[in-house]
């Protein structure tokens, strides 16, 4: 009857029949004082919230993994933290690392793969996590793999600090074989240690450590292409000269747009690389309370994205995009090049309205502005090193264009006063 009415509790919005909810009261009442099966008996009295009974229960329970589960749980009810972290460490210990329960619903209608022992780890994370402990916190979470993975990624990106994240991966996971362009073709997916060291090599990026974040990629493309944004980053801090900077920039730009969710995205949100990018999860403010301390809030604020925005990455094309066409001369083809390209990074109507008042207001005039932001041709910028002198003697010739005739027979006669004068001394010194 025990196993009968807990293979049977959860029905729909909570509602059950009457004639179950009957059963469970009498057979909680007959079983008073039974030692068997009492961890059950006290796992549904906690399901329907008689946590008095499943109290009672427990204290003839034993040491099973459940009954220490339960024990937890009421151990936090009562505010004891420490005693139901010890509880949590000794229920982990109980249930054997593959025992699974199968599938449930969850209060949001998805399913959820219920293991006890990841479920276990995964509320110990929580306490772990209000006591500062974001190592260990992290490290049972992972260790679901696919179970818990968005709580570790969360953990991973926003919580842990970059050197944490980096010591723990260095020394606890190592990189799995890559995928053949065979399990590529076939949508095969990444084991978790490979999207964590990703995951790592993204935050490395964003963070302008350059050189430490190629290795973390998965494969050689996107090691190469980490390595190359890199680069062009690092070009750009250190050229002299402005069109050398703006070319850097530009390209390095182009990489974001282009790769930015492979490179620079968050697995969680903003961007949501663990879905490419194609769907979010709901979010919420996450704010000091019983089991969330300031420190890790602190900590998340600290490392949200900039700006924290739907593919984050794209404003950061655009920012490099602005600061290369700030390097360059505004009369130039490529500062109207760099500004229509960026216009057009579907950022938002703000931006590329921006950009385009911009083009306008100090931009050159180009034949192709018609379809500004969508046909836009590479910026040439090895011409635009030529404009830094032209600009100067443009605008001094424009300066002059209304004193052209006085200017030309002054010039005449300057001329011509110069080549007299330079007769004369040459006569002189003949005698």
């Amino acid at each position: 009857m025990t196993a009968s009415l807990i293979s049977r509790l959860g029905w729909s919005f909570g509602d059950q029949p009457p004639s179950e909810q009957k059963l469970i009261k009498l057979l909680q009442n007959s079983t008073r004082g039974s030692l068997d099966n009492a961890d059950r008996l006290a796992a549904m009295n906690y399901q329907q919230g008689d946590y008095a009974s499943a109290k009672a229960f427990l204290e003839q329970a034993g040491d099973g993994g459940l009954a220490w589960w339960l024990r937890a749980k009421l151990a936090l009810r009562d505010g004891d933290k420490s005693a139901a972290a010890a509880a949590y460490a000794k229920a982990a210990q109980a249930f054997p690392q593959n025992e699974s329960w199968g599938e449930r619903r969850t209060p949001d209608w998805d399913y959820e793969t219920v293991q006890p022992k990841c479920r276990v780890d995964g509320e110990s994370a929580i306490l772990a996590l209000q006591r500062g402990d974001y190592l260990q916190a992290f490290d049972q979470l992972y260790r679901s793999q696919n179970i818990y993975w968005y709580d570790a990624a969360t953990v991973a990106e926003r919580v842990l600090t970059l050197d944490e994240l980096k010591q723990y991966v260095d020394t606890q996971v190592p990189a799995p074989p890559p995928l053949s362009q065979q399990d590529r073709d076939n949508y095969v997916p990444l084991s978790v240690a490979a999207n964590l060291r990703n995951l790592l090599g993204r935050r490395l990026l964003r963070e302008e450590r350059y050189d430490e974040a190629p290795a973390y990629f998965d494969n050689v493309d996107l090691q190469n292409k980490a390595k190359a944004y890199g680069q062009l980053r690092q070009e750009a801090d250190a050229a002299w000269w402005p069109t050398k900077r703006a070319a850097a920039l530009f390209n390095a730009a182009s990489t974001a747009r282009q790769w930015g969710m492979e490179l620079l995205g968050y697995e969680m949100a903003p961007d949501y690389a663990t879905f490419g990018g194609n769907y979010s999860l709901e979010s919420r403010e996450l704010k000091v309370g019983p089991l969330v301390a300031e420190d890790e809030v602190l900590r998340q604020q600290a490392s949200a994205a900039q700006p924290d925005e739907r593919y984050h990455y794209r404003y950061v094309a655009t920012a490099l995009a602005s600061r290369a066409a700030d390097n360059l001369p505004h009369t130039s083809h490529a500062f109207a090049a760099v500004l229509c390209a960026a216009a057009g990074w579907n950022t938002s109507l703000e931006e590329e309205s921006a950009f385009y008042q911009r083009y306008v207001k100090e931009g050159p005039y180009v034949d192709w502005a018609e379809n500004f932001g969508h046909q836009c041709p590479y910026p040439d910028f090895e011409n635009a090193s030529k404009r830094y002198v032209t600009q100067a003697t443009d605008a001094t010739r424009s300066m002059l264009r209304p004193y052209k005739k006085p200017v030309q027979v002054g010039a005449i006669v300057a001329i011509t006063a110069a080549a007299l004068l330079l007769i004369s001394r040459r006569r002189r010194r003949a005698r």
